[in-house]
């Protein structure tokens, strides 16, 4: 939503110009975005007034009506041809995005028995243990290399109104990287487990 003073600007520049709004999150479950919930509530309503075309990510924003009945589901995915890894090992991964969505009472029950690699971006700190390891942000490449020493993916999220309407793309990364899948039990993962033979639990 924070782009509608932009697009404005360029449908006076540029009339006629088309306008497609992806809607990919519930931007009001993100702490850092909620001191500006009230102007980014009016972009968005604008934008579902005056886009060519809406396009939605999550099943949910649907039935919440998020979004309007008229938007077309465009589920999230990735190029397999960057996630495709050549060796496997016994440790259990996670990448991508770690905050308050993130379920970290599953670390120490994972850390009795297993090592645990993290990557992405932590906004909170975590105690240290000689089974965890946190990566930092890494490239997609970086990330494949390290997903041979994994034997599992985890993706731990809290049931809360992020999750709620989110359409994890490391879940597609994941099945890509031929990993098997454990994650907590959310509506719109169970949603595509129906569809896709996968291995998720």
């Amino acid at each position: 939503p924070y782009w509608y003073e932009t697009i404005s600007l360029l449908r006076k520049e540029f009339p006629g110009c088309k306008v497609i709004y992806d809607v990919l999150d519930f931007f009001e479950g993100f702490s850092d975005l909620a001191k500006n919930k009230v102007i980014l509530n009016k972009y968005h309503q604008k934008l579902l007034q005056e886009a060519d075309l809406i396009t939605y990510t999550a099943k949910m924003m649907l039935e919440d009506s998020f979004v309007p009945s008229h938007s077309h589901y465009l589920p999230n995915a990735c190029n397999p041809m960057v996630w495709n890894r050549t060796s496997k090992g016994n440790k259990i991964g996670y990448f991508g995005a770690i905050a308050n969505w993130f379920d970290f009472r599953i670390l120490p029950i994972l850390l009795e028995k297993y090592e645990v690699d993290l990557i992405g971006h932590i906004s909170f700190p975590i105690e240290e243990h000689p089974n965890l390891r946190t990566l930092g942000v890494l490239s997609h490449q970086e990330i494949v290399k390290r997903s041979e020493e994994w034997r599992v993916g985890i993706i731990p999220f809290l049931d809360v109104p992020v999750t709620k309407y989110t359409d994890p793309v490391k879940l597609y990364e994941m099945m890509a990287l031929d990993l098997p899948i454990v994650s907590t039990d959310l509506k719109e993962i169970n949603s595509l487990c129906k569809q896709i033979p996968t291995e998720i639990r």
